[in-house]
Formats: C-alpha cells, structure tokens, sequence
C-alpha cells in the first residue's frame, strides 16, 4: 500500500462518539478509577496510527476512548456484529469485524483504508482476551499492516487489579513510543520476520504493563519465557499459515 500518511487528513469523529463522550468520560474516570500513568499525548493528534496493545476486558475499547482525545476505529471480533443491536453500537463508534486467527482479506483492506483517511486503527494483537490479565502471544497482523502502510505502531498497555470489570477496579493504561515496523526487524516482510517483529512488540506492551502494576504498588512480570510453548505455537504458525491472522 505504500505510506499514505504524507499530509495528514482530518479524522472526524462518529456521532455516537461525539455524544456520549462529554457524559460518559468523566463518568469512567469517576467509577473505575481510570489513570493514564504515561504516554498520554504520545498519539498524533492527526494523520494516520495503529494503536496496538494487549485485550483484559471486552470494556477495553471504552477506556481506551477515553484515555485519549481521538477517536481510535477497532477490529472487532465478527460475532459481536451478528447481534443487531451490538452490531449497530459497534459500527457507530467506529469499530469493523474481522475473522479472528485468519488472513481476513475484507478486514485487512477495511483496516487499510482506515489509515489512508487518516484515522488511528485500534488492534489487540493476541486475538481475545488474556485469561489472566498477562499479556499473550500476539498475531502477526497488526506487523502485515503496519510494515504494507508505512503507518508507525503505537503500543499500549492495559491493567487492572480485578479480574471482572468493577467499582473501582482500579484499571491503568500505560502508551509507548511510536515503533515502525522496520524498526522491529521486518525489512522483506517474510512470516519469519512478521513472529519475530510482533514477539518483540508484545514484550514492549508487557512492559508497559509492567509500569501500570508498578504504578498500582504491585510486582513487575516477566515476558512469556515458556519456551516450549512458543516453540510449540511458532510451529504450528508456519504450518498452517496462521502468522499473519488477525
């Protein structure tokens, strides 16, 4: 696709986005304790952007609306459109389905064009939610797009000391540096270099997550170091192909 990102374009918001966050916003920082801890001006405040970071709550999507002031389009899981209602809530603040743990070449060309109007796209490279609230192995997807676009990454964290979304659960959200995907070692875009490129994005997003627990008094982790079960995953990724899913 080549960088299309040259000369900014205006990003206009959805009027569901416009409506509800005046209300709704002040109303997240208030009940859930929402804290931006670092990196909340990192976002361009216009041209294109891929937000990438890790998935604890199906609420995500909303924090992160509020964490910042644009209004960030996501790829959402394609079951939540078959429901009318979700489907049109969806749609309305932005979001599109994708097929997930495919090449979902429809999504791909959707999330594309997002970025060539100029609009930040919101991805969660690990696919579904964490059951733990660590950060997981991410898919290649977010790399294929960032690396065909020419758009930088801007990670992200998200954390929270509940494991259901509460009162007061405390939850934190951390932004990175802009990261391209040259940067992160993909030079011909080859599946070798989409896994190694998105391994080492999920262990800046681990990072960042680290500064949240920090931050709510609790321990840093570690980066996933079971080795047995990323060889085990890479393997399967370059036998069925799913390196590049979304």
């Amino acid at each position: 696709m080549g960088n299309k990102n040259k000369k900014a374009k205006k990003d206009s918001k959805t009027w569901l986005y416009r409506l509800t966050m005046p209300i709704a916003g002040p109303l997240v920082y208030t009940i859930y304790g929402l804290r931006i801890i670092k990196g909340k001006k990192n976002l361009p405040k216009e041209g294109a952007a891929i937000a990438a970071g890790n998935h604890i709550h199906f609420s995500d999507p909303v924090f992160l609306y509020f964490a910042q002031k644009r209004q960030i389009r996501y790829m959402a899981k394609a079951e939540l459109f078959k429901n009318k209602f979700l489907g049109w809530v969806c749609g309305n603040y932005g979001a599109f389905p994708v097929e997930r743990g495919s090449a979902d070449t429809e999504s791909l060309s959707t999330a594309e064009q997002m970025l060539v109007d100029g609009k930040i796209l919101g991805i969660f490279p690990e696919g579904t939610r964490s059951k733990d609230g660590k950060v997981g192995r991410g898919k290649a997807g977010v790399l294929l797009i960032a690396h065909q676009s020419g758009v930088p990454i801007y990670p992200f964290a998200v954390f929270s000391k509940k494991s259901a979304l509460r009162i007061g659960s405390k939850y934190t959200i951390a932004f990175g540096d802009p990261v391209t995907a040259e940067e992160l070692g993909v030079v011909t875009g080859s599946p070798r270099e989409y896994r190694e490129a998105t391994r080492k994005l999920m262990n800046i997003i681990t990072e960042l997550q680290n500064d949240c627990r920090e931050y709510r008094g609790l321990p840093r982790i570690t980066a996933d170091d079971d080795k047995k079960t990323a060889e085990k995953a890479e393997k399967k990724e370059a036998e069925t192909g799913e390196a590049v899913g979304v």
